[in-house]
């Protein structure tokens, strides 16, 4: 299935599988337009994608998160929970060899 929007057919490690045209903003729990939102970004998005790093956020709260201090500190604790999420399901040397930087 393509998607027109969300750029992967993994489902959230956050948030589970909630396809376009159903997503729910994260901060919120309401269901509306959103954005989608690579947790672990830069380089690693591609990786982001491939393990289900990513959530819904509502535009303005996406906006705010790469633009804030606030939204910068957000950032890394989303970063701290799918940290906690991959290592569930993956090993800690596994996350720390393709994300190079543990944020527990």
């Amino acid at each position: 299935m393509k998607y027109k929007y969300r750029h992967t057919n993994i489902p959230s490690l956050l948030q589970g599988d909630v396809p376009d045209g159903e997503e729910i903003d994260f901060l919120s729990g309401s269901p509306m337009h959103c954005d989608f939102h690579h947790i672990m970004n830069g380089p690693y998005k591609k990786k982001a994608e491939e393990d289900g790093c990513w959530i819904w956020l509502s535009h303005e709260a996406h906006m705010k998160l790469h633009s804030t201090a606030e939204g910068a500190q957000f950032q890394y604790t989303l970063k701290q929970k799918c940290q906690i999420a991959y290592e569930r399901i993956h090993t800690r040397e596994m996350w720390l060899k393709r994300y190079k930087k543990n944020y527990l």
